[in-house]
């Protein structure tokens, strides 16, 4: 007998496809039958997913979106990738430091792997503050003290504002005139901004005569 198929090889292509097959058998006399069948190509083999661990910055809003691109290694399938996703792209304030996303890679087949990357989220944005400046007099003992509510006009920071701190707070005598307090504000991540305030001190009481 004489076994004679049309087709015999299949790649990606054939997968999840009607393939129909023509099957012609020959015996030693030369007579012929043939019959036809259907072949179901199925692609069980799952993605190869690659990940890196990237390091990225919050912007002004407090925020960053991580995308695919930038967590994907060279994934690869021995058909075609359809889809990838990260199971979070989003991060904020509340994940500064260290956070684990996993990129899901599935092929046409619905296959899929998964890998695991991790995401490092750095806030550098410094606060904002704004400084105000301030006529003040020294009291019957001859002082003032100065509180940072005094001389912060608005300090903010997305992340929030851990201290607000000043070069000086206690005024007496000495200080009688114009004087140059710096206001230093310091966010929850320790990024620092600084601005100045012109405090100008009067010690206009009276002296008390005996």
């Amino acid at each position: 007998l004489i076994i004679d198929i049309d087709t015999d090889e299949y790649d990606c292509i054939s997968v999840e496809e009607v393939n129909t097959i023509h099957v012609i058998v020959t015996d030693e006399a030369g007579n012929q039958a043939s019959c036809s069948a259907t072949v179901t190509v199925l692609d069980t083999i799952a993605p190869v997913a690659m990940c890196e661990d990237i390091t990225v910055y919050l912007d002004e809003n407090g925020s960053v979106d991580v995308d695919v691109s930038m967590i994907d290694n060279g994934s690869y399938d021995n058909c075609d990738i359809d889809t990838m996703y990260l199971s979070n792209d989003v991060f904020d304030c509340l994940n500064t430091g260290v956070n684990v996303t996993q990129l899901i890679v599935t092929d046409h087949s619905m296959n899929s792997a998964i890998c695991s990357a991790e995401v490092t989220i750095i806030d550098s944005i410094p606060p904002v503050v704004t400084c105000r400046d301030l006529t003040i007099q020294l009291d019957e003992n001859a002082h003032y003290t100065l509180t940072a509510e005094l001389l912060s006009s608005e300090s903010y920071d997305e992340c929030g504002v851990d201290t607000i701190l000043l070069s000086k707070y206690e005024l007496d005598c000495d200080d009688i005139g114009i004087n140059t307090i710096i206001l230093t504000a310091v966010d929850v991540n320790g990024n620092t901004s600084s601005c100045a305030s012109e405090i100008t001190v009067y010690g206009n009481i009276a002296p008390n005569v005996v």
